[in-house]
């Protein structure tokens, strides 16, 4: 169980090093420095901060948007939220050698076969033919 937490801890280290997540961390507060930018230059020259139209009440949202399918694994911090027992040992992740389940501990330069569950997080979208990548 604690090898587990440690695993899934390098895990998490290793996605904070991804070249992808700094590149879009700094697209992401790129944008918002921008945003801050322009509101405090509308501000200095006295203009006023844009507002929403008094007859909008909802956000609207092209259907394609918000009837897309959510793919989702397994989430204790989710179920925990939820007031559920969780487990740390994700169930939605196999791993296998040959036809075996592996129980213990990696061998390094060895291949195994993964099967990983991925649940439909959406109640409008179905999920068929959604596209998962593992890293």
């Amino acid at each position: 169980m604690a090898g587990s937490l440690v695993n899934h801890i390098r895990t998490a280290a290793l996605l904070l090093f991804a070249a992808e997540f700094w590149k879009r961390l700094a697209t992401g507060l790129k944008v918002l420095f921008a945003t801050i930018r322009m509101l405090l230059c509308r501000l200095a020259k006295g203009q006023r901060l844009p507002s929403p139209a008094q007859n909008d009440c909802c956000i609207q949202l092209p259907p394609d948007i918000y009837k897309r399918a959510d793919p989702l694994l397994y989430a204790q911090y989710y179920l925990m939220a939820q007031g559920l027992a969780v487990t740390w040992d994700n169930p939605d992740i196999d791993i296998f050698d040959g036809a075996a389940p592996v129980t213990g501990a990696l061998q390094p330069a060895h291949i195994y076969r993964v099967r990983v569950r991925v649940w439909n997080g959406s109640y409008d979208a179905p999920a068929i033919g959604v596209g998962v990548a593992l890293s």
